[in-house]
């Protein structure tokens, strides 16, 4: 609730400093509405989580879920792009918040970066809520990880659109692959988009 109520008033005060830094009288009503709007979003995708949730890790030890891992196959999304060889990098950033760097190579081979963070939604279960545009989440739901040692990891979103297969090393082991894959099929995800982006 302290995310909400933190995350609420800062949207607040960034556009309504946006829309009086020029202010102009007869915009009022319109920046009014704008405001409205933007917390109305905001609230939604903080408070909304996808029924996939279900299928979370229900107890998961995310200090030990921190670190480096490679994607091995993603279903393609926008926010990815054609980057490939991606890492997606955690650390601990305060109680129940992780930071988010994804990294990868753009097709000229130059490294892009993305950063966000995430918040533990429901601790210890594996569900996350995940920014790398300000005050506006995405479920992101870690479904199944190699409890013994957390070496690789089936990753979904909140539609089954948004899949990933990570590891700690760039490959992944035929078996674990396929039995990942039938997991996330069996939870209605579209396994048959998944494709590899490594080099």
């Amino acid at each position: 609730m302290k995310y909400l109520i933190k995350f609420l008033i800062s949207i607040y005060i960034i556009v309504i400093i946006g829309c009086t830094s020029n202010p102009q009288p007869d915009k009022t009503p319109e920046n009014n509405k704008i405001v409205a709007d933007l917390l109305r979003l905001a609230v939604i995708s903080y408070n909304t989580t996808s029924g996939l949730s279900r299928f979370a890790e229900p107890n998961l030890d995310f200090e030990r879920f921190l670190g480096t891992w490679n994607e091995i196959e993603r279903i393609p999304i926008s926010v990815q792009g054609d980057l490939r060889n991606v890492q997606a990098i955690y650390t601990s950033r305060s109680h129940n918040t992780i930071n988010v760097r994804n990294q990868g190579r753009d097709g000229s081979g130059n490294i892009v970066t993305i950063d966000g963070f995430a918040l533990i939604f429901s601790p210890p279960q594996g569900i996350l809520k995940v920014a790398f545009f300000p005050f506006f989440y995405s479920d992101y739901f870690i479904l199944a990880v190699d409890k013994e040692n957390y070496q690789h990891a089936l990753i979904g979103g909140g539609s089954t659109e948004v899949l990933w297969l990570f590891s700690r090393t760039t490959s992944m082991d035929p078996t674990v692959r396929e039995n990942y894959i039938n997991l996330a099929r069996s939870y209605g995800y579209n396994v048959d988009r998944l494709q590899s982006f490594r080099d």
